[in-house]
């Protein structure tokens, strides 16, 4: 919700981020994630923008880093 913005995080804490499927009923879909950013609200067109995945891998284009963590079995390719 709205009124959940910001979210204030100190410089380098992490910040999980959870991405599923849900209400799959074809167990043959899979989920790819070719862009992913934060904003500092809850909409996905605001302004900045911070880059998080680009092109599917974990953006490397400044100094933090970007961690990939499988859960419930999911696999990470």
């Amino acid at each position: 919700e709205e009124g959940d913005y910001p979210l204030v995080r100190l410089l380098r804490e992490p910040v999980p981020v959870e991405v599923r499927l849900l209400h799959r009923t074809d167990p043959g879909l899979v989920l790819l994630l070719h862009q992913c950013w934060a904003t500092p609200g809850a909409s996905p067109f605001q302004q900045p923008q911070w880059p998080i995945l680009s092109d599917g891998c974990p953006f490397d284009g400044d100094s933090y880093r970007t961690q990939l963590v499988a859960l419930d079995g999911a696999e990470l390719s």
